[in-house]
């Protein structure tokens, strides 16, 4: 018969383990089968598991909370001596602490005399270590304990070369920092806080060949086994039958599950921690708690018994992982997602369709300092498909493809809104769209302005649903990005032909746009025009606010309805027509008109007094740069004066940094140079580098109409040019 009685590391000494046999344990000897003391290695996974050991203790024996410590599994030799075969780290612990309470409460040595029956025999070196450390009182001021020890003249020096002593020391200064301001531990160590179990193995059927190939006895368990038993040991005192049903699905279907996706090591560890984290992310998003990255502490967090929801939060783990058992997920995702072109069915993203295995192979990964390798858009859509998952009863295969278009969409157009404080609102919403259909403007959600679109397109398809799939394709088309706002549900029958003006050159796709009028938009400080290059320019513009877009949305479908079928000659013909129509000499004739005034990039234009005052002034600056004038930027001017003349005469230089007054001049020579104003353009004698002395005005007819020339200002700078030569 088993005696399941608990164990203190004071009482096991003079235990008798089984009621039938007439033996009690004189002492305890680590075997030198047994692999050496782990618990001090100093590496961060060994660090965090022994400080979490050490928590655990110091809470047991300070808080008036008993603890614990499972079952310890050996056999009790002739001479009475207990050889653990599974608990050698637990116990050699245990040890070290009973070693350092006496010592720092001066315990008699005859209540402590036991320690001097713990034994290594694993070498001779721990075997001695043990003995003299029994007799041993350290210096408590010292910092280190281990200092003191390695002082003593008992200490040899090759003796830091054994494994276990050396892991022994730095357990020791451990066990210092969390107990050297505590007193009256002793009495609670004898009272049992600390407590275990002793099961001989022969008494439970196992012969020790059995054993040591059942658990592989000198093999270091992994993290993952760590963590396992951490979980599985928190959730038994929540809950013992959910924590069973957990983990027998850990072992069972779970892996099962998982095992497609294995990594290169053949094993689902990691895969399985990055999804927990995924899921422990959710609960903490919902309940606006700080996230978590040390998978132990979510267990200590989310799991443990102090957690009132902790029994919920269990459930809620296993509905998370049940909802993946049972079919391909490769081909689930695949059914919906598509990282390519439009698919009527599908929506697109931007990388790898299978949400779940991006989840498992990066989750909580960093890409440098602050991207995350599984973004928040991807953690919301992955997030939609598990709703889905769970409601298939309530939400049908047409809503959800419908509804996750919606979700996408938004994801797609909030940059800047897809943030770790506004999570429980857009998990809310997600929700709210997947398993009800509902779309509404909330705070700290989404783009609102995508929002008004979602809500404007889901009304409008109640009665145009014959005309869903056109409004589909345009969603997809990569400068819309979900957002059709730009054409608005009404003008859909105008996509097609938007799609044709943007397989277009874009340089004339932009030239017939400020042909057909000043489709410009205002940021700022600053104006911006599309981009002969750069696809996130048009889609900034077709993506902002529709009150915003609103002069470019009429100058668009102006040109839009000028043509049934767009191609470069018609754009062409678009901008011949307005240079040949005797148009006003204003920025947009310039600009349409000279190339040099069209930088390829991202089409920003600033004006004095940073636009306010509109676009009537000639001293425009052409931005190389998106956002700031600290870049390379130009008076477009003297920029297409400089392109148009330099080769003629190579002694014309500009600067790159008119802004900065580093190119708001063109210098001619060394001797004179010349500036673009608003109505003329003035002569300068070049003293030095910096200084400049007026000499003549060059004036500029003006048009009846402010900001505008009578005559091109191009043609009158060269002429000047050329005169100032001969």
């Amino acid at each position: 018969m088993l005696n399941a009685t608990p164990h203190t590391f004071i009482d096991i000494f003079e235990a008798n383990p089984a009621e039938n046999d007439d033996i009690f344990i004189k002492g305890i000897d680590i075997p030198i089968i047994q692999r050496d003391y782990a618990q001090g290695r100093e590496n961060d996974e060994v660090g965090r598991i022994r400080s979490r050991f050490l928590d655990a203790l110091r809470h047991a024996l300070t808080e008036d909370a008993p603890i614990t410590l499972d079952f310890v599994y050996g056999e009790i030799n002739d001479d009475g001596y207990l050889i653990p075969l599974d608990g050698q780290q637990r116990l050699t612990t245990l040890f070290l602490l009973h070693w350092y309470v006496s010592k720092h409460e001066n315990v008699s040595p005859e209540k402590c005399s036991f320690l001097d029956r713990f034994s290594y025999d694993t070498r001779y070196s721990a075997r001695e270590f043990c003995k003299k450390l029994a007799q041993f009182p350290p210096n408590f001021e010292t910092i280190k304990l281990s200092e003191d020890i390695l002082d003593q003249s008992w200490f040899p020096m090759d003796w830091t070369s054994d494994p276990t002593i050396a892991s022994m020391l730095v357990m020791i200064d451990a066990i210092h920092d969390k107990f050297k301001g505590t007193s009256g531990i002793w009495e609670k160590l004898e009272a049992g806080y600390i407590s275990f179990y002793f099961l001989p193995l022969k008494e439970m059927g196992l012969t020790d060949e059995l054993y040591i190939k059942m658990n592989s006895r000198g093999k270091p368990l992994t993290q993952f086994e760590h963590f396992k038993a951490e979980l599985e040991g928190a959730m038994k005192l929540v809950d013992k039958e959910t924590s069973e049903r957990i983990s027998k699905k850990i072992d069972l279907a779970w892996t099962d599950m998982l095992w497609p996706y294995k990594g290169e090591n053949e094993i689902i560890d990691d895969e399985f921690i990055r999804y927990f984290h995924f899921i422990c992310d959710i609960i903490n998003y919902k309940n606006e708690a700080p996230l978590i990255e040390d998978p132990f502490e979510m267990v200590q967090t989310l799991f443990s018994a102090t957690n009132p929801d902790a029994g919920e939060n269990m459930r809620y783990v296993e509905k998370m992982f049940d909802c993946w058992c049972g079919f391909n997920i490769d081909s689930f995702f695949e059914e919906y997602l598509t990282t390519g072109e439009h698919s009527p069915d599908k929506s697109i993203v931007g990388k790898m369709t299978n949400l779940f295995l991006d989840c498992c192979n990066v989750y909580g990964e960093m890409q440098g300092a602050r991207i995350r390798r599984f973004p928040i858009g991807r953690t919301i859509l992955l997030y939609a498909f598990i709703l889905y998952l769970r409601d298939q009863d309530r939400v049908s295969k047409d809503n959800f493809v419908r509804r996750l278009r919606i979700v996408n969409n938004l994801v797609r157009a909030s940059e800047f809104e897809l943030r770790d404080d506004r999570m429980k609102t857009l998990l809310s919403q997600t929700e709210a769209i997947i398993v009800e259909g509902k779309v509404e403007e909330t705070d700290k959600s989404f783009n609102i302005n995508q929002l008004k679109e979602e809500i404007r397109k889901k009304e409008w398809i109640e009665n145009h649903s014959d005309e869903e799939l056109l409004m589909r394709e345009a969603e997809d088309h990569r400068l819309l990005n979900g957002a059709i706002r730009i054409l608005g549900v009404d003008n859909l029958q105008l996509y097609p032909r938007f799609k044709q003006l943007f397989e277009c050159d874009w340089d004339l796709v932009d030239r017939a746009l400020l042909a057909t009028g000043d489709y410009s938009r205002f940021i700022r400080w600053r104006y911006q025009i599309g981009s002969s290059k750069i696809e996130t320019v048009w889609r900034d513009m077709f993506n902002t606010a529709e009150e915003e877009m609103e002069n470019t949305k009429q100058i668009l479908n102006q040109l839009l309805l000028g043509s049934e079928n767009i191609t470069d000659d018609v754009l062409q013909k678009v901008v011949d027509g307005y240079l040949n129509s005797s148009p006003l000499l204003d920025w947009r004739y310039y600009i349409v008109k000279y190339q040099s005034m069209r930088p390829g990039r991202y089409g920003m234009y600033r004006w004095p007094g940073d636009g306010i005052n509109g676009k009537k002034s000639r001293e425009i600056l052409m931005m190389t740069t998106e956002k700031s004038t600290n870049g390379w930027n130009y008076n477009i001017f003297l920029k297409t004066l400089y392109d148009a003349l330099h080769e003629d005469y190579p002694d014309l230089y500009l600067g790159n940094y008119a802004f900065q007054h580093d190119g708001d001049k063109l210098l001619i020579g060394t001797e004179r140079a010349i500036s673009c104003d608003d109505a003329s353009y003035t002569v300068y004698e070049v003293l030095d580098d910096k200084t400049y002395n007026p000499l003549t005005v060059e004036p500029i007819p003006q048009s009846e109409t402010e900001g505008a020339d009578a005559e091109d200002r191009i043609v009158i700078g060269a002429n000047l040019i050329q005169a100032l030569h001969s």
